[in-house]
């Protein structure tokens, strides 16, 4: 009896905290960048989040939750109701009415769009529909949760086609990694305004001279150009050693360039990010060794990746 109270409780909670969520978004009308795809999502999240500090108030949660909705509810609300989730209702309401009042809530949130199977999609975008989508890569990672990857894809096409309407039309923008070979598939679909990064072609942004700095047996990070409109702009990385985050970082910058923050500021910030832990963070050991911490829950391709860096 105790655990099925419990139970309800849990439910109950988990309903107002999706309810404050939606309050809280109509409430404060954010601008929503919604970062999409199979792989990456945390860490692009990760580096764009870096990247706007010291240009915009932004809010960034990575929230540890595994159910999808409450994920993302914490990641609009902020790491105090995911800390506070098990505290009696009325300690979340008075949170929430601090959060409702607040002259200081972002004006961008950063919100990762994780989907588990086919349904999932509708229910984040029912919450919180984006301005800005990237769309990272497609990979068969998800395929395991899925079934089938075009269930995949045609979940994940659903925040494409839903960029948020109430926002002014030049606000309306899809990120695409155009290396991905559903990029094409997406375009089709996309009736805003559309930028592409890329490693192989030349695209709204591309990289090349990708390097990854050695220096008498010592990684130094990794360096390559951005090139767009024309420019080109050299980029450094100190605690950035696996290559294959490129794309992140690509995607990062595009993203940063979308919301005017200057190209020669985004290189001065990228210089001292710091990958999130567990991921491919370079970490000093005993006996002047060197430890390469690559343990965060993985896919397949990454590991592979991980292995080659």
């Amino acid at each position: 009896m105790k655990d099925k109270k419990s139970s309800i409780l849990k439910i109950f909670k988990k309903k107002i905290i999706l309810y404050f969520a939606k309050v809280i978004i109509k409430k404060h009308n954010p601008e929503i960048v919604g970062i999409a795809g199979s792989t990456d999502k945390s860490l692009v999240s990760s580096v764009a989040s870096h990247v706007f500090e010291n240009s915009f108030n932004t809010r960034c949660v990575q929230s540890k939750q595994n159910d999808v909705e409450l994920n993302f509810a914490f990641s609009v609300l902020g790491e105090i109701f995911e800390q506070r989730f098990e505290n009696c209702i009325f300690s979340l309401v008075l949170y929430f009415l601090k959060e409702f009042f607040s002259k200081k809530y972002p004006r961008i949130l950063i919100l990762q769009y994780k989907t588990q199977k086919l349904g999932d999609m509708d229910l984040l975008l029912n919450i919180a529909k984006p301005n800005v989508v990237l769309f990272t890569n497609t990979t068969d990672k998800p395929c395991s949760f899925f079934g089938d990857k075009n269930d995949f894809l045609v979940e994940e096409l659903k925040i494409i086609t839903s960029v948020n309407p109430n926002k002014p039309k030049e606000n309306q923008i899809v990120i695409l990694n155009e290396d991905d070979s559903f990029v094409q598939k997406i375009k089709k679909q996309v009736n805003c305004s559309i930028y592409t990064y890329s490693t192989k072609k030349k695209s709204s942004f591309y990289a090349t001279g990708i390097h990854l700095s050695v220096h008498e047996d010592v990684l130094h990070g990794i360096s390559f150009k951005v090139n767009y409109d024309g420019n080109s702009v050299p980029i450094r990385l100190m605690n950035v050693i696996a290559t294959n985050n490129i794309y992140s970082i690509l995607g990062a910058i595009t993203l940063a360039s979308v919301y005017k923050i200057n190209m020669i500021d985004i290189a001065q910030r990228l210089k001292n990010y710091m990958p999130p832990v567990s991921r491919m963070r370079y970490l000093d050991g005993i006996n002047y060794s060197k430890i390469i911490d690559d343990t965060y829950d993985s896919s397949l391709e990454a590991t592979y990746k991980a292995l080659e860096a």
